[in-house]
């Protein structure tokens, strides 16, 4: 994006990361390059090192229709204070957490859903990165032509690239969505994407979290799996079975999924 071709507004605050704040935005003029109204993820300086990484990642992914689309970037300076902005695809029905919260989430649209993700998780691993942060605040929903609902993976914050077959050591990531590679050894490879993928379809499920904070050293330290819900399908609890393998080299990828 050439940094001096859009003019914008920077509208109420939406979001708050560690690294950054989301407002919406809208361009002061017509633009058919951009949407009327779009999400912006602002960083001050001692940040903008995070966000111009994600920037550089959703760039590689562009096109996959399962992850959120990023517009572009600029600077800008208010109040003596300069702020590195993205501009990023606006979700008006919010994330997942947000739905759970509203009401159950029947199993024909959690499988809908959990189809989209794998479709964006193949896409992100087969370009070589991994997301690291999977989890429901992280997966946006947008209304689709038919009337229904679809989700899109968000949020490349804490995502690494990797080379293949390779896996990065270091602590990224929400911890009751980890996978025990990853707490116990601090190691994250594309398969701790779908251990998380597990636990968000807990969620969707039974709108809680499939582990709790007191009882994730279980996970570390034992040979013990989250529950599976028993209210879950013959099909629904086959998949999970395959999220969850401990060992990391035997769960399923997002391909095989």
């Amino acid at each position: 994006m050439d940094r001096s071709r859009m003019e914008w507004s920077r509208g109420k605050i939406i979001g708050e990361g560690s690294y950054a704040k989301i407002y919406l935005a809208t361009p002061k003029t017509p633009n058919s390059e951009f949407p009327p109204l779009m999400a912006v993820k602002s960083a001050t300086p001692i940040n903008t090192r995070m966000l111009e990484n994600e920037k550089r990642i959703l760039t590689d992914l562009k096109g996959c229709p399962e992850i959120i689309q990023c517009y572009g970037d600029d600077i800008t300076a208010s109040k003596g204070n300069t702020f590195y902005n993205v501009f990023l695809e606006f979700a008006p029905d919010g994330d997942l957490l947000d739905l759970a919260v509203k009401k159950p989430i029947g199993e024909t649209d959690v499988r809908r859903y959990t189809r989209s993700i794998l479709r964006g998780l193949q896409y992100i691993h087969k370009k070589g990165y991994i997301h690291c942060d999977i989890k429901p605040q992280n997966i946006l929903i947008f209304p689709t032509q038919d009337g229904k609902t679809d989700v899109k993976i968000a949020d490349f914050g804490a995502a690494k690239r990797v080379g293949s077959g390779k896996s990065i050591k270091n602590f990224f990531g929400t911890i009751v969505y980890m996978s025990p590679e990853s707490l116990v050894e601090k190691e994250h490879k594309p398969s701790c994407d779908i251990w998380a993928l597990g636990c968000v379809v807990v969620e969707m499920v039974t709108r809680r979290n499939a582990w709790k904070l007191d009882t994730i050293t279980k996970l570390a330290s034992s040979e013990e799996l989250p529950e599976i819900p028993s209210e879950l399908s013959v099909h629904g609890k086959d998949f999970l079975e395959k999220c969850w393998q401990r060992d990391c080299s035997k769960r399923w990828t997002a391909e095989m999924l």
